[in-house]
């Protein structure tokens, strides 16, 4: 099995054509990705993580579930776990007499990084119109030449209210057991706040001399503001 952190997704979009709209809308879905890190945000929900190894053709070989419940107040996050599934068998209460939550991003104690993103604040990434459905707009992205490593890849937003529904990109930093990364963000609502309902990584990997795909997907659900 493999370990990987949501990666934080950041844009600086230059456009020949609507730049406000796709640039609000890339800056919506970089605060919708740093959603666990928002320290305005209280309320609990439901996070499950699915580590996933696959055939190249796509047929499941393993998988591991974790289902914790976070509750959040004032910048702080209490972790409780739920539920845990190995090769489809219930292990959660093996899990618990060993489980300890990670520190989570809020807590100043902890040494994470994960507020680091992909690129710094400056342009550098050419934009193409996406043809999309009636009311969707949408952009393909890839840095420039000079714009070194970042990430590239289409991004989708609601065109009247520029709210972002998903976007996918090669990540410039992903774990280095992958090839052939890909990350998408699936994004939702609950009320006034935006935020990453899904998140999935996969790559290809080797595992003992054979090629194999990992994937990692992050759900938020039931998710409950104090507001």
């Amino acid at each position: 099995m493999f370990s990987a952190l949501p990666l934080v997704f950041a844009l600086s979009i230059s456009l020949p054509g609507p730049r406000e709209a796709a640039v609000e809308a890339a800056r919506l879905a970089e605060a919708a990705a740093r959603f666990e890190e928002a320290r305005a945000f209280s309320g609990e929900y439901l996070k499950t993580t699915r580590t996933q190894i696959l055939s190249v053709s796509g047929g499941l070989l393993g998988e591991e579930v974790e289902t914790v419940r976070v509750r959040v107040k004032s910048g702080w996050q209490a972790v409780e776990l739920v539920r845990a599934l190995e090769g489809g068998y219930d292990v959660t209460n093996d899990r618990r007499k060993t489980w300890t939550p990670a520190p989570p991003a809020s807590d100043p104690a902890s040494s994470s990084d994960s507020s680091t993103p992909l690129s710094s604040p400056a342009g550098g990434l050419v934009f193409t119109p996406l043809s999309l459905p009636e009311g969707l707009c949408g952009a393909s992205f890839a840095p420039t030449a000079e714009a070194g490593a970042r990430p590239e890849g289409r991004l989708a937003w609601d065109c009247r209210s520029l709210t972002p529904l998903w976007a996918e990109l090669t990540p410039a930093d992903a774990p280095h057991e992958l090839t052939e990364p890909r990350v998408r963000f699936d994004f939702a609502r609950a009320g006034e706040l935006l935020y990453a309902a899904r998140y999935t990584l996969e790559g290809l990997a080797d595992d003992g001399g054979t090629t194999v795909k990992m994937r990692l997907v992050l759900e938020i659900s039931d998710l409950k503001s104090a507001d």
